[in-house]
């Protein structure tokens, strides 16, 4: 193969500030199998910058690059700029023609997003109980879409790719296999071994289940993976998610009426029976015990050792001889076309092999009983919470892939290579290419968030503050809390009817909204700025709409953040912090606590300057932010024109209006 340079590959004629120099530098590292970590701010061209870097050493090495990315939008942004590559090497005279067969692409998303049938679609299956059904639907034949794709296959080993672009976005595929009535999931699947490039989700790489097959499928070992991870400063909390246990008292309920349901009262179930019947009996115990608290920690291995007693001391194989009865039970509701067909009993299972064998005994794992109180009742859960999802989750993915990139515009290069244990990292920080006048920072003195602050006096402030800079905002503003509880303060002082007066139309996020809900809740804020004189949104830092959205031009003018967005303290954060104070040597609180509270309202500050023609405002109401620690903590790009705003009636709309008024002219 002749070797090609990432100039072969740049699709654009010509590259933004610092973007050539980083390409290169980029190259040269993944060439050494390196760890690159990039701070890089909005406007930089991230995507095309590490696709550059990556293919030419990926095409030289016989690497897939996997481009890991939080959202569908992440997703497809990478297969445009693979598609620019390929409009660019097509109309590109000699041997840059060649790589054409060597850089296709696709975006993948979980067999859930990637199916037609309702068993698996409309039931909210985790990831491993949609393997099962799917598995059985096929074993059995009820499933014409896969058998239609068996057909397709038989007729040719070598899939096309629909269409006649270089890479396809899961929608597109989506909407082929639907013309087509195959399946779309197994032909993503099956076209994933002749593509360089996948643009996934983080379960791909970081779920170790899904990992094995999804490494089985493309035909490669982890050795063979050159890895890209977007927005990386979310990779910490996910992988402590992905490597966190959770069983609530519910699921034991059913598992015990569904055994009997579909096994009835026979003595060969009878230690399945005691043994649920143990489990209920410990969360009674403990609903005694945790009263009016939120959560207690709990002795993981008194609980191993008293549940083995139950099963005759042998809890592995029983534990295994369950999990199989809950797969007997899957394939009935599969069997008798039951909509919900995930089984309760394999779910215990499952979660009681994962506690004993991965979490007890080990410091990186912290055990509790908790509850999720509201207005009627409370909801009870055992959990083993991970602590270290570097250790447990990360490292060894790292460790073993030929090279990664890291990057994101919020990451703090320093503490996220301590937490992800990424070793001899080539880290890079890079300029905002925006200039110095299109934002402007301030920082509100009068107002705070803090616990003895919180009080309906100082949320009817906090609403006069979002009130100014509505009025002072052409088009659409949005204040971003700190907590739902600072949210519903704000909304309670009026927020809702001061809108409406002013003449702009409130929109409010609401905790427990569906992905669909709050689709349409953002549609309509977005259009809000051509159809009428504006709206304001109120909404949370750390949430869908603070992290994964953009507002480009009029559809975010201004943006607040209400607070310094800190973790609730809770009994399981203290216990993160204690950890990491032993891990980190003392910096427990500044990586546990401070970092992830700076690193909310640092991409929350990011959401309405996304393109190089933004203009946007960026108030920080929280006096609390002029601390040097948090001050040096803050996006670079904000930093660069920020000053302090006295408590002074009409400063805030005053200062608005006259930045907006010298944009206009």
């Amino acid at each position: 193969m002749t070797p090609f340079s990432c100039k072969d590959i740049f699709p654009y004629s010509s590259y933004r500030k610092e973007q050539e120099s980083f390409i290169q530098r980029s190259f040269e590292a993944l060439n050494r199998g390196d760890h690159v970590v990039v701070s890089a701010p909005n406007g930089f061209g991230k995507t095309i910058s590490t696709l550059t870097a990556a293919i030419p050493v990926a095409l030289e090495n016989d690497l897939k690059i996997v481009y890991c990315c939080r959202t569908h939008t992440q997703n497809s942004r990478v297969i445009a700029e693979l598609n620019a590559i390929g409009e660019h090497l097509n109309q590109t005279e000699g041997d840059s023609k060649e790589l054409l067969g060597q850089i296709g692409g696709i975006s993948l998303r979980g067999r859930g997003e990637m199916c037609f049938k309702t068993q698996i679609t409309k039931t909210g299956l985790s990831p491993g109980d949609a393997s099962v059904v799917c598995s059985q639907l096929r074993k059995d034949k009820k499933c014409v879409f896969f058998n239609n794709f068996q057909k397709l296959l038989e007729k040719s080993n070598q899939l096309g790719i629909p269409g006649d672009t270089l890479a396809f976005d899961a929608d597109q595929i989506m909407a082929w296999c639907s013309e087509k009535k195959i399946c779309p999931y197994f032909f993503a699947k099956e076209l994933m071994a002749s593509v360089r490039v996948i643009a996934a989700n983080y379960n791909w790489i970081f779920n170790p289940t899904i990992q094995d097959k999804f490494l089985d499928s493309i035909g490669k070992s982890i050795e063979d993976i050159l890895l890209i991870i977007d927005e990386a400063h979310n990779l910490p909390s996910l992988a402590e998610e992905i490597n966190s246990l959770k069983l609530g008292r519910y699921t034991v309920m059913a598992a015990k009426k569904e055994l009997v349901d579909y096994f009835g009262y026979t003595p060969e179930l009878r230690k399945i029976e005691a043994f649920l019947a143990a489990v209920e009996e410990l969360f009674t115990t403990f609903e005694k015990r945790i009263g009016m608290q939120e959560e207690i920690e709990i002795d993981a291995r008194n609980i191993i050792e008293s549940l083995s007693a139950v099963v005759d001391g042998n809890l592995k194989g029983f534990l295994t001889f369950m999990s199989e009865k809950g797969e007997e039970i899957q394939k009935k509701k599969v069997e008798a076309g039951r909509k919900t067909p995930r089984s309760f009993v394999h779910a215990v299972a499952q979660f009681w092999s994962s506690w004993y064998f991965s979490t007890v005994d080990k410091a990186a794992y912290y055990h509790v009983f908790s509850q999720d109180s509201n207005k009627t009742s409370a909801n009870y859960f055992l959990e083993a919470v991970c602590l270290d999802p570097g250790l447990v989750g990360i490292k060894d993915v790292i460790e073993n892939v030929y090279a990664t990139i890291s990057m994101s515009g919020t990451i703090l290069p320093e503490a996220y290579t301590a937490i992800c244990r990424i070793p001899s990292p080539s880290t890079f920080k890079l300029d905002s290419p925006f200039s110095i006048d299109q934002v402007k920072s301030l920082v509100l003195e009068g107002v705070s968030t803090e616990q003895g602050a919180r009080n309906p006096s100082m949320y009817a402030k906090y609403l006069r503050k979002i009130v100014e800079m509505a009025s002072g905002t052409p088009k659409n503003s949005a204040a971003f809390c700190a907590s739902y509880t600072v949210l519903k303060g704000i909304l309670d002082a009026g927020f809702e009817k001061a809108m409406r007066q002013l003449g702009k139309i409130p929109v409010c996020e609401k905790l427990g909204m569906t992905s669909a809900e709050n689709d349409d809740l953002i549609t309509n804020y977005k259009n809000s700025c051509r159809t009428s004189n504006g709206a304001c949104l109120l909404g949370v830092c750390g949430g869908r709409n603070s992290e994964g959205q953009d507002f480009p031009g009029d559809e975010m003018n201004a943006v607040m953040i209400c607070g310094v967005p800190y973790a609730t303290p809770t009994p399981r954060v203290k216990k993160k912090i204690e950890y990491y104070d032993t891990m980190f040597e003392g910096k427990g609180w500044m990586l546990g606590y401070l970092i992830p509270a700076v690193q909310k309202a640092n991409q929350a500050c990011g959401r309405p300057i996304r393109t190089m023609t933004d203009t946007a405002a960026v108030i920080l109401a929280d006096e609390r932010f002029k601390q040097e620690r948090i001050l040096k903590l803050l996006s670079p790009w904000v930093l660069r024109n920020i000053s302090s705003l006295k408590d002074v009636q009409g400063a805030l709309e005053a200062t608005l209006s006259n930045f907006y008024a010298k944009k206009m002219h």
